[in-house]
């Protein structure tokens, strides 16, 4: 069933536009810049336990994708993840391809 071309085609648009949603809202730099505002306020650093553990992961989670990064650097991390993920996906299917052919 997941082999059928009609559902890889599905998966492979869908994947696309998850990525590339995925990638924009990682990379917002007025998200990114209103979450660093809170975290500068009182408030955030009263935060404690998990709810301070969520906003340092958020704000660590915006860095690593790239959203300090200017615009050009930006559109080149996306067309990088962009490639990694339909190279992901085109190795997964000859994986399974290839898992179906031996059985």
């Amino acid at each position: 069933m997941c082999g059928e071309p009609e559902i890889r085609a599905a998966y492979a648009e869908a994947q696309e536009i998850s990525m590339a949603t995925y990638t924009r809202l990682v990379t917002d730099s007025g998200a990114f810049a209103a979450v660093k505002r809170f975290a500068a306020t009182p408030e955030a650093a009263a935060l404690t336990g998990a709810r301070r553990r969520f906003l340092d992961k958020t704000l660590a989670d915006f860095h690593k994708n790239g959203a300090d990064l200017d615009d050009a650097k930006k559109a080149e991390l996306t067309a990088l993840d962009a490639e990694l993920a339909r190279l992901t996906l085109t190795f997964a299917q000859n994986v399974l391809d290839s898992t179906n052919a031996f059985e």
